[in-house]
């Protein structure tokens, strides 16, 4: 079974995400090295000698004038210098930024005792510093992301604005490289089906720009292949017309007394020989799409069985469900490529079903919220091997060992029959169980 692979949009966009990300990981780490870090343990130093400055300034003044230098303080430093206040603390919220471990360190290189942290138990945006100078226990009340700003806080801003960037840039290259991929992708889907696609724009880096010329010229091309090949079909079906017709002609004219077993195999070649030119002249015209019509399915599929049954002894089973709506009685087919299909499929099904029943029945499914009506034809027969199911649409390919090859038959029948769900939309497929004979599964959506 093969393995589903990853779209190119898909690996595309991952490649350019993990560029992107990696990238953007390492300025974030070279920014925090030589940007972050050194602007905290620089605000560091710069804070430490402030506050000991201050304590040495607090212990010079007068009383009467510490609240005008605290004031100060807080409108140049934004803190406040309190000594032996003993503030409301919390001794286990000690605060985690960055910029206090250089602050401790610093601090404690210049006092006899280390300083300590303390989060403040009524204000969460506030920490306590505490430390002896010159015997006095001095605290300092300072903002929590005042010192050395908020380094996390702009970091994670730098991620999501980073990924935010990253994920619309990849997928606009992403999409810049898969949208004329895509195009060259459903031409060349529409050629193996015998379609002739529209000129893809030969736009874009060069190297698309040459593929889509190389598609577009192959496609030309393929179309005028196909032309030569329905007119050639066409031409030859209808010249051998002529010739045949006179051959049957002279058969019908010749005397009684003549070999009534050699008029007879004449009669069965010519007839033959007929059936096959009208196979390839079906299958020479099988790609015109009609106008859609809005007809009753029951009725529709009964016809087509009751002309079938009228030169068949097998017999058909017709297998309706019965629904409240009407949509699987009237629907919107194309008539004439539906009969083409499925009295090909009858008759495929009559000719190797080993004289058993013919079963035809119809469903209603909803896949991917779209509404569809399946129509099965089964027959009785040996079936075909799983290796072959997919060979069997090919034209003039034929099963000879896994089907009975005396019954007749040009390989044409389910090759019209997939061309035909082509050119509409639809979409055919075959199931053969070991042992339970062959379904075919007719599926047209419901408009």
């Amino acid at each position: 079974m093969r393995r589903k692979n990853n779209s190119l949009f898909s690996r595309a966009r991952l490649i350019i995400g993990i560029t992107l990300f990696l990238f953007q990981a390492v300025i974030i780490i070279a920014i925090i090295i030589f940007l972050i870090m050194p602007v905290i343990k620089s605000s560091a130093v710069t804070m430490a000698a402030i506050m000991n400055m201050s304590a040495q300034t607090w212990l010079k003044l007068a009383p009467d004038e510490h609240e005008a230098f605290n004031k100060e303080l807080k409108r140049r430093y934004n803190f406040e210098l309190y000594v032996d206040n003993e503030a409301d603390i919390d001794s286990n919220a000690r605060p985690h930024e960055p910029y206090l471990f250089y602050l401790e360190d610093e601090l404690g290189k210049q006092l006899k005792h280390p300083p300590r942290f303390y989060g403040d138990r009524k204000n969460h945006d506030m920490y306590w510093i505490k430390y002896n100078y010159q015997g006095h226990l001095f605290e300092i009340a300072v903002p929590l992301h005042q010192p050395g700003g908020q380094p996390h806080a702009a970091i994670i801003a730098i991620i999501v604005f980073g990924l935010i960037m990253l994920y619309i840039s990849s997928w606009f290259l992403a999409y810049c490289v898969n949208t004329p991929i895509n195009r060259l992708i459903n031409s060349v889907k529409q050629m193996t089906y015998g379609f002739s696609p529209k000129p893809i724009p030969e736009t874009g880096c060069e190297e698309l720009g040459v593929l889509a010329h190389s598609v577009n010229t192959m496609a030309s091309k393929l179309k005028d292949l196909l032309e030569n090949r329905t007119v050639m079909l066409a031409g030859i079906s209808h010249d051998l017309r002529t010739p045949l017709t006179r051959m049957a002609l002279s058969v019908e004219m010749l005397p009684e007394d003549n070999n009534k077993q050699l008029t007879k195999r004449i009669r069965q070649d010519i007839h033959l020989m007929n059936e096959m030119i009208g196979h390839y002249m079906e299958l020479a015209c099988c790609l015109t799409k009609e106008k859609p019509e809005q007809l009753d399915l029951h009725d529709l599929i009964q016809s087509y069985i009751y002309k079938i049954q009228q030169h068949s002894k097998v017999d058909i089973e017709l297998i309706m469900p019965v629904v409240s709506s009407d949509s699987i009685q009237k629907l919107w087919v194309y008539p004439v490529a539906l009969k083409r299909i499925i009295n090909n499929l009858l008759e495929n099904a009559i000719r190797y079903g080993e004289a058993k029943p013919v079963i035809v029945s119809c469903e209603k499914v909803t896949r991917n919220n779209a509404k569809y009506i399946i129509i099965k034809i089964t027959d009785h027969g040996p079936g075909i091997s799983a290796e072959e199911i997919e060979k069997v649409f090919h034209p003039f390919y034929r099963v000879d060992k896994s089907r009975n090859s005396k019954s007749g038959g040009s390989g044409l029948g389910l090759a019209i029959v997939y061309h035909l769900t082509q050119a509409h939309d639809w979409l055919i497929e075959l199931e053969s169980p070991p042992n339970e004979g062959l379904t075919a599964n007719l599926t047209l959506p419901i408009r």
